[in-house]
C-alpha cells in the first residue's frame, strides 16, 4: 500500500526523509514514522494536528481509503490520558478497497477503558504502540493488515483459508516439529468475567479481547487457560497465589466448564482441526483433580488421552509422545483433536484422565516456553542461518533436543509492559510479536506463537476485536495472499522467487521451471539439524504430467520431490533460490480439493494415488 498524510492544521514530518505522499508500505511491514507538531486554531484552543491520511493499493491506484485525523494535546500535569488523544475516522472509500481490509496501529490511541492503566499513571498507551510499530522515536506509524475474511484475487482464497491450510501443511510430520499459532492467557478477558473489581486482571488488564472462538476461527491452535480451585469450582483465573491464595480477585470469573463448553462447540463443527489446551494452575489442585476432569469430561470423545499414550505407544506417567505423535495419526488413526496439557502441579495431576505433565526424552513441563524478550536478550536470538538449530538448543537450554514443544511467548498487557520495560525505550521493548520480530523468530525451529491481545485495535469508541490483525499477515510464511487459487490455478504449488510464498498460477508449457528436492539421510527426529535441500531443472511439456516429470526429476538424481512443511524449512530452502530466477516446483497438490504435501506416486491398478509423507521418518 502506499500512504499519503495531507495536514490541515500544523506540521507532519516523514522521519524518514522524503515527501509525505504515495510512502510505500511493503507487505508485512510498517511505514515509515511520522513526526506529528501540534498547533493552535485560537489562543485559547488545544494544540492539535488535524488532516487527512490516504491509504491506496499499489497495484490499483483507484483503490483507496481516506481517514481524518484529529490529533490534539492538552496541558494537565500527572494525567497522561487526558492531555492527548488522536482519533482516526474513515471519510470514505473507493474502488476495491474496504475499510476493514485495514488494521491501523497508531502511536497515540485514546486511553485504553483499563483501570489498571489509569491506577499505574504510566504511558503504556504510547510505549506499546510505538514498540508496535518498532520505534524511531516519532510520534507515528501505521501497519496496514489484510482483512482476514476478505478475497484479494479473483477466484483466490481469504487469508483465513490460507492460514487454515498452513495448519495442515505439516500434518504427517511428529509433533515436536509441527508449528501453530498459540494464545496467552486465552481466557483472561472481560468476555469471561463479571467482576470489575480493578485488581482483577480479566477485567482491568485483559490479555485478549476476542472469545475463544474468535481466537480459534483466526488460526490459533493452542489455548491457554489459566485455572485454580475458588469459590468451589475450577475457575478461569489469572493471580498470584501468594498474593491471593484463595483466588478471591477472581470472584466473578466463569468457571473453567464455561470455556470447555465453548471449545467443545467449536471442536465439533471442525473435527479435522487439532488444538491444544494448555493448563496453567495457579495453585495446586490437590484434592480436586477429579472436579478438573468432571469439567473435562465434555471433551472426552475428542480428547486424545494418556490412556491412549499409554496403550499405543507404552510410555507412562501422562507423558506425551511428541516424537512419535503425528497430527494425522491422531484425527485420523485415532479419531482425536484435542491434547490437553499442564505446565505447574505435576505431581497432582499426573492423575488425571486428561492431562499430560510429561514429554517422552524431556525434562522440561510439556509446551516449555521462554519470554519473546528471554529470546532476544539470549545471545542466540538468531535465526538468519543455519546456526539457529545449536541457538535454539542453547536458549531452550531445559529441553536442548526438542523433544518437546517449545513455545515462544508474548505479552502485551500493561502488567507485561511496566515489569518488563524497566529503563528501556519504548522501542526497545520487544516482549511480544511485532511484524519486524516475527519476520527473524519464524525462521527458528520453535513449535507455538503464543500471542497476546490477538485482534487487538484500539478506535474511538472502545478497544474490540478488529477483524484484521498485522500478527495474523505475517503468520502466514506458506502461501503468498490471496493464494491458492479456488478454480482455473494450477494443481501442483511452486515457490515464486519474488515473494518467497507458495502460488499455483497456471504452469506454462515449454517453459523451464527449478524442482526442490532433498536428500534423505538417517532418521531424525527432532528438529535440531537442517535437511538437505537441492534444486534441478525442468523443462514442462505438459502441464497435466508436471508432478510426474518433477517426481522423477528428484529421484533421477537420488533425491525426492519435496516442500517444506515449517517456517524454519521454507527459510532453508528460500537461501538456496534465491540465485535462481525460476518458479521452484515443489511436492505440494490439490488432489481432489485437498492439498497434500509430500505426497508419493504410486501406481496401483493403472491409477495414481496421492499420499503424504513425513520428511524425516521412513
Amino acid at each position: 500500500m502506499t500512504i499519503t498524510i495531507n495536514p490541515s492544521l500544523a506540521k507532519v514530518t516523514n522521519l524518514c526523509g522524503g515527501s509525505l505522499n504515495n510512502v510505500s508500505v511493503a507487505p508485512r511491514s510498517v511505514s515509515c514514522e511520522f513526526q506529528f507538531d501540534t498547533d493552535k486554531l485560537h489562543w485559547d484552543s488545544p494544540q492539535q494536528n488535524k488532516g487527512t491520511i490516504t491509504l491506496t493499493r499499489q497495484d490499483d491506484p483507484n483503490s483507496y481509503c481516506v481517514y481524518n485525523y484529529d490529533y490534539t494535546y492538552v496541558l494537565i500535569p500527572y494525567s497522561f490520558f487526558d492531555i492527548r488523544s488522536e482519533v482516526i475516522s474513515l471519510q470514505s472509500c473507493h474502488g476495491n478497497l474496504k475499510s476493514n481490509e485495514i488494521s491501523v496501529n497508531n502511536a497515540h490511541n485514546q486511553a485504553l477503558p483499563r483501570p489498571l492503566v489509569g491506577i499505574m499513571g504510566f504511558e503504556v498507551t504510547q510505549s506499546i504502540a510505538i514498540a508496535d510499530c518498532g520505534g524511531q522515536g516519532g510520534d507515528n506509524c501505521l501497519v496496514a493488515s489484510p482483512d482476514i475474511n476478505t478475497v484479494y484475487k479473483s477466484n483466490g482464497s481469504t487469508l483465513a483459508q490460507s492460514l487454515i491450510l498452513q495448519t495442515k501443511l505439516d500434518r504427517y510430520e511428529a509433533l515436536n516439529f509441527e508449528q501453530f499459532i498459540g494464545s496467552h492467557n486465552s481466557a483472561i478477558s472481560h468476555r469471561y468475567t463479571t467482576n470489575t473489581n480493578k485488581l482483577n486482571l480479566s477485567y482491568s488488564d485483559p490479555d485478549h479481547y476476542m472469545t475463544l472462538t474468535d481466537q480459534l476461527n483466526s488460526g490459533v491452535r493452542q489455548l491457554e487457560l489459566d485455572i485454580m480451585w475458588a469459590q468451589n469450582r475450577v475457575r478461569l483465573c489469572h493471580t498470584d497465589k501468594a498474593i491471593d491464595p484463595s483466588g478471591g480477585l477472581c470472584e466473578g470469573n466463569f468457571p473453567m466448564s464455561d470455556a470447555i463448553a465453548e471449545i467443545k462447540t467449536w471442536v465439533e463443527k471442525n473435527p479435522d482441526a487439532l488444538i491444544f489446551i494448555y493448563l496453567d494452575v495457579h495453585a495446586p489442585l490437590t484434592g480436586h483433580v477429579g472436579d478438573l476432569d468432571t469439567d473435562l469430561s465434555p471433551l472426552a470423545s475428542h480428547v486424545f488421552t494418556p490412556k491412549m499414550a499409554s496403550q499405543y505407544f507404552h510410555v507412562e506417567n501422562n507423558t506425551l509422545p511428541a516424537f512419535q505423535l503425528t497430527q494425522n495419526q491422531l484425527l485420523n488413526q485415532f479419531k482425536t483433536n484435542v491434547i490437553i496439557t499442564n505446565d505447574d502441579d505435576r505431581d497432582t495431576l499426573k492423575t488425571s484422565q486428561y492431562v499430560f505433565v510429561n514429554v517422552q526424552n524431556s525434562n522440561a513441563a510439556p509446551l516449555t516456553e521462554i519470554g519473546v524478550d528471554t529470546f532476544f536478550a539470549s545471545g542466540y536470538a538468531s535465526c538468519v542461518d543455519q546456526s539457529k538449530y545449536n541457538n535454539i538448543k542453547s536458549v531452550f537450554n531445559n529441553d536442548p533436543n526438542h523433544y518437546n514443544l517449545l513455545r515462544f511467548n508474548s505479552g502485551r498487557t500493561t502488567l507485561n509492559y511496566v515489569t518488563s520495560v524497566k529503563n528501556k525505550t519504548p522501542d526497545q521493548y520487544v516482549n511480544y510479536f511485532t511484524t519486524q520480530n516475527l519476520s527473524n523468530m519464524l525462521n527458528c525451529p520453535v513449535n507455538i506463537f503464543s500471542t497476546s491481545l490477538l485482534g487487538f485495535t484500539c478506535d474511538t469508541n472502545s478497544c474490540n476485536a478488529h477483524p484484521s490483525d498485522p500478527q495474523l499477515y505475517t503468520f502466514l510464511w506458506s502461501w503468498s495472499l490471496g493464494y491458492p487459487l479456488q478454480s482455473g490455478g494450477s494443481q501442483l504449488a511452486y515457490i515464486n522467487p519474488n515473494t518467497n510464498h507458495f502460488e499455483n498460477d497456471p504452469l506454462i508449457q515449454g517453459n523451464t521451471y527449478a524442482v526442490l528436492c532433498y536428500q534423505k539421510s538417517a532418521k531424525q527426529i527432532t528438529p535440531i539439524a537442517p535437511l538437505q535441500w537441492y534444486l534441478n531443472n525442468v523443462k514442462i511439456d505438459n502441464a497435466a504430467t508436471a508432478f510426474k516429470t518433477a517426481y522423477d526429476s528428484c529421484q533421477n538424481t537420488g533425491g525426492i520431490f519435496a516442500v517444506p512443511t515449517m517456517s524454519y524449512w521454507m527459510h532453508d530452502v528460500i537461501s538456496i533460490i534465491k540465485a535462481k530466477n525460476l518458479n521452484v516446483l515443489v511436492n505440494y497438490k490439490n488432489d481432489n480439493g485437498q492439498w497434500i504435501p509430500n505426497s508419493g506416486y504410486v501406481n496401483e491398478n493403472h491409477q495414481t494415488l496421492l499420499k503424504g509423507r513425513s520428511l524425516v521418518k521412513p
